[in-house]
Protein backbone atom coordinates (compact mmCIF):
# COMPACT_ATOMS: atom_id res chain seq x y z
CA UNK A 1 0.00 0.00 0.00
CA UNK A 2 2.78 2.42 0.94
CA UNK A 3 4.71 1.73 -2.25
CA UNK A 4 1.61 2.30 -4.37
CA UNK A 5 1.01 5.59 -2.57
CA UNK A 6 4.58 6.73 -3.22
CA UNK A 7 4.26 5.86 -6.92
CA UNK A 8 1.00 7.80 -7.21
CA UNK A 9 2.58 10.79 -5.46
CA UNK A 10 5.47 10.73 -7.96
CA UNK A 11 2.93 10.71 -10.79
CA UNK A 12 1.19 13.74 -9.30
CA UNK A 13 -2.02 11.88 -8.42
CA UNK A 14 -2.51 13.69 -5.11
CA UNK A 15 -5.98 12.40 -4.32
CA UNK A 16 -5.09 8.78 -5.00
CA UNK A 17 -1.82 8.98 -3.07
CA UNK A 18 -3.56 10.61 -0.09
CA UNK A 19 -6.10 7.78 0.07
CA UNK A 20 -3.40 5.14 -0.20
CA UNK A 21 -1.26 6.81 2.47
CA UNK A 22 -4.29 6.97 4.75
CA UNK A 23 -4.92 3.25 4.39
CA UNK A 24 -1.21 2.46 4.84
CA UNK A 25 -1.17 4.54 8.01
CA UNK A 26 -4.18 2.70 9.42
CA UNK A 27 -2.58 -0.68 8.72
CA UNK A 28 0.76 0.36 10.21
CA UNK A 29 -0.87 1.69 13.38
CA UNK A 30 -2.88 -1.50 13.76
CA UNK A 31 0.28 -3.61 13.53
CA UNK A 32 2.04 -1.51 16.15
CA UNK A 33 -0.99 -1.71 18.46
CA UNK A 34 -0.99 -5.49 18.12
CA UNK A 35 2.72 -5.81 18.97
CA UNK A 36 4.25 -2.56 20.33
CA UNK A 37 7.62 -4.25 20.91
CA UNK A 38 8.14 -5.22 17.28
CA UNK A 39 10.81 -2.79 16.06
CA UNK A 40 10.13 -3.46 12.37
CA UNK A 41 6.45 -2.54 12.79
CA UNK A 42 7.41 0.75 14.43
CA UNK A 43 9.98 1.49 11.75
CA UNK A 44 7.34 0.84 9.08
CA UNK A 45 4.93 3.22 10.83
CA UNK A 46 7.64 5.88 10.86
CA UNK A 47 8.26 5.27 7.14
CA UNK A 48 4.57 5.85 6.37
CA UNK A 49 4.58 9.14 8.30
CA UNK A 50 7.72 10.14 6.38
CA UNK A 51 6.04 9.34 3.06
CA UNK A 52 2.99 11.47 3.93
CA UNK A 53 5.43 14.37 4.28
CA UNK A 54 3.42 16.89 6.29
CA UNK A 55 5.37 18.58 9.06
CA UNK A 56 3.36 16.86 11.80
CA UNK A 57 3.95 13.48 10.14
CA UNK A 58 7.66 14.13 9.74
CA UNK A 59 7.93 15.03 13.42
CA UNK A 60 6.13 11.79 14.36
CA UNK A 61 8.52 9.86 12.15
CA UNK A 62 11.42 11.65 13.81
CA UNK A 63 10.16 10.63 17.26
CA UNK A 64 9.72 6.99 16.25
CA UNK A 65 13.18 6.74 14.69
CA UNK A 66 14.75 8.38 17.75
CA UNK A 67 13.05 5.87 20.04
CA UNK A 68 14.34 3.01 17.89
CA UNK A 69 17.90 4.35 18.11
CA UNK A 70 17.64 4.49 21.90
CA UNK A 71 16.46 0.88 22.04
CA UNK A 72 19.48 -1.22 23.12
CA UNK A 73 17.92 -4.34 21.61
CA UNK A 74 18.55 -3.36 18.01
CA UNK A 75 21.47 -4.98 16.16
CA UNK A 76 24.06 -2.83 14.39
CA UNK A 77 22.71 -3.23 10.86
CA UNK A 78 19.22 -2.30 12.06
CA UNK A 79 20.56 0.77 13.86
CA UNK A 80 22.49 1.89 10.77
CA UNK A 81 19.30 1.65 8.73
CA UNK A 82 17.39 3.68 11.32
CA UNK A 83 20.12 6.34 11.34
CA UNK A 84 19.78 6.66 7.58
CA UNK A 85 15.98 6.93 7.88
CA UNK A 86 16.29 9.51 10.66
CA UNK A 87 18.75 11.55 8.61
CA UNK A 88 16.37 11.60 5.64
CA UNK A 89 13.58 12.76 7.94
CA UNK A 90 15.73 15.51 9.44
CA UNK A 91 16.65 16.65 5.92
CA UNK A 92 12.99 17.02 4.90
CA UNK A 93 12.18 18.86 8.12
CA UNK A 94 15.15 21.15 7.54
CA UNK A 95 14.01 21.91 4.01
CA UNK A 96 10.54 22.83 5.30
CA UNK A 97 11.99 25.27 7.84
CA UNK A 98 14.42 26.63 5.26
CA UNK A 99 11.58 27.38 2.85
CA UNK A 100 9.81 29.27 5.66
CA UNK A 101 12.95 31.32 6.39
CA UNK A 102 13.33 29.68 9.80
CA UNK A 103 17.06 29.52 9.27
CA UNK A 104 18.21 28.73 12.81
CA UNK A 105 15.99 25.68 13.09
CA UNK A 106 16.82 24.56 9.55
CA UNK A 107 20.56 24.79 10.24
CA UNK A 108 20.24 22.65 13.36
CA UNK A 109 18.42 20.00 11.34
CA UNK A 110 20.96 20.04 8.50
CA UNK A 111 23.81 19.69 10.98
CA UNK A 112 21.97 16.80 12.56
CA UNK A 113 21.99 15.02 9.19
CA UNK A 114 25.74 15.61 8.92
CA UNK A 115 26.20 14.19 12.43
CA UNK A 116 24.05 11.14 11.71
CA UNK A 117 25.77 10.41 8.42
CA UNK A 118 29.54 10.72 8.68
CA UNK A 119 31.13 9.73 5.36
CA UNK A 120 32.44 6.19 5.91
CA UNK A 121 33.15 4.28 2.72
CA UNK A 122 30.64 1.55 3.56
CA UNK A 123 27.61 3.87 3.46
CA UNK A 124 25.29 3.12 0.60
CA UNK A 125 24.43 5.47 -2.24
CA UNK A 126 21.17 6.59 -0.62
CA UNK A 127 23.03 7.71 2.51
CA UNK A 128 25.66 9.57 0.51
CA UNK A 129 22.95 11.29 -1.52
CA UNK A 130 21.17 12.38 1.66
CA UNK A 131 24.39 13.77 3.11
CA UNK A 132 25.28 15.56 -0.15
CA UNK A 133 21.86 17.24 -0.33
CA UNK A 134 22.07 18.26 3.35
CA UNK A 135 25.46 19.87 2.74
CA UNK A 136 24.14 21.61 -0.37
CA UNK A 137 21.15 23.01 1.53
CA UNK A 138 23.35 23.96 4.47
CA UNK A 139 25.72 25.81 2.14
CA UNK A 140 22.84 27.67 0.55
CA UNK A 141 21.47 28.60 3.98
CA UNK A 142 24.81 29.88 5.21
CA UNK A 143 25.17 31.95 2.04
CA UNK A 144 21.69 33.38 2.58
CA UNK A 145 22.63 34.37 6.13
CA UNK A 146 25.85 36.08 5.06
CA UNK A 147 28.43 33.35 5.75
CA UNK A 148 29.79 33.01 2.23
CA UNK A 149 33.02 31.13 2.97
CA UNK A 150 31.28 28.61 5.22
CA UNK A 151 28.64 28.13 2.55
CA UNK A 152 31.26 27.56 -0.14
CA UNK A 153 32.99 24.94 2.01
CA UNK A 154 29.70 23.04 2.45
CA UNK A 155 28.91 23.29 -1.25
CA UNK A 156 32.33 22.01 -2.24
CA UNK A 157 31.88 18.96 0.00
CA UNK A 158 28.48 18.39 -1.56
CA UNK A 159 29.86 18.68 -5.10
CA UNK A 160 32.68 16.26 -4.31
CA UNK A 161 30.22 13.65 -3.01
CA UNK A 162 27.88 14.10 -5.96
CA UNK A 163 30.79 13.89 -8.42
CA UNK A 164 31.67 10.55 -6.83
CA UNK A 165 28.08 9.31 -7.17
CA UNK A 166 27.90 10.43 -10.81
CA UNK A 167 31.15 8.60 -11.55
CA UNK A 168 29.93 5.40 -9.87
CA UNK A 169 26.39 5.51 -11.27
CA UNK A 170 26.63 7.26 -14.66
CA UNK A 171 23.24 5.96 -15.80
CA UNK A 172 21.34 7.20 -12.74
CA UNK A 173 20.26 10.64 -13.89
CA UNK A 174 19.14 11.98 -10.49
CA UNK A 175 22.75 12.26 -9.31
CA UNK A 176 23.75 14.22 -12.40
CA UNK A 177 20.72 16.47 -11.97
CA UNK A 178 21.56 17.14 -8.31
CA UNK A 179 25.18 17.88 -9.18
CA UNK A 180 24.11 20.33 -11.87
CA UNK A 181 21.85 22.13 -9.40
CA UNK A 182 24.69 22.23 -6.87
CA UNK A 183 26.94 23.75 -9.54
CA UNK A 184 24.40 26.50 -10.21
CA UNK A 185 23.99 27.33 -6.51
CA UNK A 186 27.77 27.32 -6.07
CA UNK A 187 28.07 29.60 -9.08
CA UNK A 188 25.82 32.21 -7.50
CA UNK A 189 27.75 32.04 -4.21
CA UNK A 190 31.04 32.49 -6.08
CA UNK A 191 29.55 35.47 -7.90
CA UNK A 192 28.57 36.96 -4.56
CA UNK A 193 32.16 36.40 -3.40
CA UNK A 194 33.48 38.23 -6.48
CA UNK A 195 35.05 35.07 -7.98
CA UNK A 196 33.48 35.43 -11.39
CA UNK A 197 35.85 33.25 -13.41
CA UNK A 198 35.56 30.38 -10.92
CA UNK A 199 31.78 30.78 -11.05
CA UNK A 200 31.99 30.39 -14.81
CA UNK A 201 34.03 27.19 -14.55
CA UNK A 202 31.66 25.63 -12.02
CA UNK A 203 28.65 26.72 -14.07
CA UNK A 204 30.09 25.11 -17.20
CA UNK A 205 30.41 21.81 -15.37
CA UNK A 206 26.72 22.04 -14.53
CA UNK A 207 25.90 23.00 -18.11
CA UNK A 208 27.74 19.96 -19.49
CA UNK A 209 25.84 17.67 -17.13
CA UNK A 210 22.39 19.01 -17.91
CA UNK A 211 23.00 19.22 -21.66
CA UNK A 212 23.59 15.47 -21.64
CA UNK A 213 20.45 14.91 -19.56
CA UNK A 214 18.35 17.00 -21.93
CA UNK A 215 19.84 15.22 -24.94
CA UNK A 216 19.10 11.73 -23.59
CA UNK A 217 15.86 12.55 -21.73
CA UNK A 218 14.24 15.40 -23.69
CA UNK A 219 10.81 14.78 -22.15
CA UNK A 220 11.95 15.69 -18.60
CA UNK A 221 10.94 19.35 -18.10
CA UNK A 222 12.97 19.84 -14.91
CA UNK A 223 16.29 19.24 -16.65
CA UNK A 224 15.41 21.66 -19.43
CA UNK A 225 14.48 24.32 -16.86
CA UNK A 226 17.70 23.72 -14.94
CA UNK A 227 19.77 24.05 -18.11
CA UNK A 228 18.14 27.37 -18.95
CA UNK A 229 18.85 28.61 -15.41
CA UNK A 230 22.53 27.68 -15.66
CA UNK A 231 22.82 29.24 -19.12
CA UNK A 232 21.34 32.52 -17.89
CA UNK A 233 23.86 32.60 -15.05
CA UNK A 234 26.76 31.87 -17.40
CA UNK A 235 25.60 34.46 -19.92
CA UNK A 236 25.47 37.11 -17.20
CA UNK A 237 28.95 36.20 -15.95
CA UNK A 238 30.43 36.38 -19.46
CA UNK A 239 28.63 39.64 -20.23
CA UNK A 240 29.65 41.36 -17.02
CA UNK A 241 33.37 40.70 -17.43
CA UNK A 242 35.13 43.02 -19.90
CA UNK A 243 36.36 41.01 -22.87
CA UNK A 244 39.97 39.93 -22.91
CA UNK A 245 39.96 38.38 -26.39
CA UNK A 246 37.70 38.22 -29.42
CA UNK A 247 36.56 34.71 -28.43
CA UNK A 248 35.61 35.84 -24.94
CA UNK A 249 33.72 38.79 -26.38
CA UNK A 250 31.47 36.34 -28.23
CA UNK A 251 31.12 33.88 -25.32
CA UNK A 252 27.93 35.35 -23.84
CA UNK A 253 26.26 35.54 -27.25
CA UNK A 254 27.04 31.87 -27.89
CA UNK A 255 25.42 30.95 -24.58
CA UNK A 256 22.39 33.10 -25.42
CA UNK A 257 22.00 31.23 -28.69
CA UNK A 258 21.68 28.00 -26.69
CA UNK A 259 18.91 29.51 -24.58
CA UNK A 260 17.11 30.68 -27.71
CA UNK A 261 17.38 27.20 -29.19
CA UNK A 262 15.82 25.68 -26.06
CA UNK A 263 13.03 28.24 -26.15
CA UNK A 264 12.13 27.96 -29.80
CA UNK A 265 14.95 29.78 -31.56
CA UNK A 266 13.60 33.35 -31.48
CA UNK A 267 14.74 36.45 -29.59
CA UNK A 268 11.33 36.49 -27.93
CA UNK A 269 12.24 33.28 -26.12
CA UNK A 270 14.93 34.98 -24.00
CA UNK A 271 15.11 37.91 -21.60
CA UNK A 272 15.75 41.18 -23.39
CA UNK A 273 18.22 42.03 -20.67
CA UNK A 274 20.33 38.92 -21.19
CA UNK A 275 20.24 39.30 -24.97
CA UNK A 276 21.06 43.02 -24.79
CA UNK A 277 23.99 42.50 -22.46
CA UNK A 278 25.46 39.73 -24.63
CA UNK A 279 25.10 41.87 -27.76
CA UNK A 280 26.90 44.76 -26.08
CA UNK A 281 29.80 42.55 -25.08
CA UNK A 282 30.00 41.22 -28.65
CA UNK A 283 30.17 44.79 -29.97
CA UNK A 284 26.61 45.05 -31.36
CA UNK A 285 25.67 48.36 -29.70
CA UNK A 286 22.50 49.00 -31.70
CA UNK A 287 21.41 45.40 -31.17
CA UNK A 288 21.96 45.88 -27.45
CA UNK A 289 19.65 48.91 -27.35
CA UNK A 290 17.08 47.13 -29.53
CA UNK A 291 16.90 44.19 -27.14
CA UNK A 292 16.76 46.30 -23.97
CA UNK A 293 14.28 48.83 -25.34
CA UNK A 294 12.11 46.06 -26.78
CA UNK A 295 11.54 44.36 -23.42
CA UNK A 296 8.51 46.01 -21.74
CA UNK A 297 9.73 44.97 -18.29
CA UNK A 298 12.90 47.06 -18.73
CA UNK A 299 11.54 50.30 -20.15
CA UNK A 300 11.17 52.03 -16.79
CA UNK A 301 14.41 50.70 -15.32
CA UNK A 302 17.92 52.02 -15.69
CA UNK A 303 20.59 49.74 -17.17
CA UNK A 304 24.34 50.25 -17.14
CA UNK A 305 24.80 48.38 -20.43
CA UNK A 306 22.24 50.62 -22.11
CA UNK A 307 24.14 53.61 -20.73
CA UNK A 308 27.45 52.34 -22.12
CA UNK A 309 25.92 51.54 -25.50
CA UNK A 310 24.50 55.07 -25.79
CA UNK A 311 27.84 56.54 -24.78
CA UNK A 312 29.71 54.59 -27.42
CA UNK A 313 27.13 55.60 -30.02
CA UNK A 314 27.74 59.26 -29.19
CA UNK A 315 24.72 60.06 -27.00
CA UNK A 316 26.68 61.22 -23.96
CA UNK A 317 23.81 63.12 -22.33
CA UNK A 318 21.45 60.17 -22.70
CA UNK A 319 24.15 57.83 -21.43
CA UNK A 320 24.74 59.87 -18.28
CA UNK A 321 21.01 60.08 -17.58
CA UNK A 322 20.68 56.32 -18.03
CA UNK A 323 23.65 55.73 -15.73
CA UNK A 324 22.14 57.91 -13.01
CA UNK A 325 18.82 56.10 -13.28
CA UNK A 326 20.50 52.69 -13.05
CA UNK A 327 22.56 53.92 -10.13
CA UNK A 328 19.42 54.99 -8.27
CA UNK A 329 17.82 51.58 -8.92
CA UNK A 330 20.82 49.57 -7.73
CA UNK A 331 20.40 49.84 -3.92
CA UNK A 332 16.72 48.85 -4.07
CA UNK A 333 17.59 45.90 -6.32
CA UNK A 334 20.22 44.75 -3.84
CA UNK A 335 17.77 45.10 -0.96
CA UNK A 336 15.04 43.06 -2.70
CA UNK A 337 17.01 40.40 -4.50
CA UNK A 338 20.02 38.69 -3.00
CA UNK A 339 20.39 35.01 -3.60
CA UNK A 340 20.06 33.04 -6.83
CA UNK A 341 18.52 35.91 -8.77
CA UNK A 342 19.10 37.44 -12.17
CA UNK A 343 20.96 39.67 -12.36
CA UNK A 344 23.12 39.01 -9.30
CA UNK A 345 23.81 42.28 -7.43
CA UNK A 346 27.58 41.69 -7.39
CA UNK A 347 27.61 41.44 -11.18
CA UNK A 348 25.71 44.72 -11.43
CA UNK A 349 28.35 46.34 -9.26
CA UNK A 350 31.01 45.02 -11.64
CA UNK A 351 29.23 46.54 -14.65
CA UNK A 352 28.62 49.80 -12.80
CA UNK A 353 32.36 50.02 -12.19
CA UNK A 354 33.03 49.52 -15.91
CA UNK A 355 30.47 52.17 -16.87
CA UNK A 356 31.81 54.66 -14.32
CA UNK A 357 35.32 54.20 -15.70
CA UNK A 358 34.09 54.61 -19.30
CA UNK A 359 32.32 57.87 -18.42
CA UNK A 360 35.18 59.16 -16.28
CA UNK A 361 32.90 59.53 -13.27
CA UNK A 362 35.49 58.12 -10.90
CA UNK A 363 37.84 60.94 -11.92
CA UNK A 364 35.21 63.69 -12.00
CA UNK A 365 33.70 63.21 -8.54
CA UNK A 366 36.25 61.59 -6.21
CA UNK A 367 34.59 63.21 -3.20
CA UNK A 368 31.49 61.05 -3.76
CA UNK A 369 33.34 57.75 -3.40
CA UNK A 370 30.50 56.38 -1.30
CA UNK A 371 28.18 56.76 -4.29
CA UNK A 372 30.63 56.14 -7.11
CA UNK A 373 32.34 53.07 -5.67
CA UNK A 374 34.11 51.13 -8.39
CA UNK A 375 35.02 47.99 -6.45
CA UNK A 376 32.10 46.39 -4.62
CA UNK A 377 32.46 45.90 -0.89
Amino acid sequence: MLRFGINQAKLGNVGQSTRLFGRALEQAKRLVDEDPRDREYLRHLAAVHYAVGEESDLRRADQFYESLLRDPAGDESFRVGVRVDLAATALRLGALQHDRSRYDEAEVLYLRVVELLPPPSNFDARSRRTLAVALMDLGSLRWTTGRIEEGLADLRRSRDMLESLVAEFPDFMEYASLLAFCCRVTGYVLIDAGRFEEAGRVGRRGMDLVEKLVEHHPSVPGDRKELIGILYMLADVESCLPERSSDQAQAALKIVSKVMKLGGGTSGSISGRTLGWARYRAGDLKGCLEALDGDPSLRDKGDFFRAMARWRLGDEAGARAEFERADRDLPSHEARLRNGVDPAPRLLRQVRSEAATLFGLDRERPAQADVQTITPP
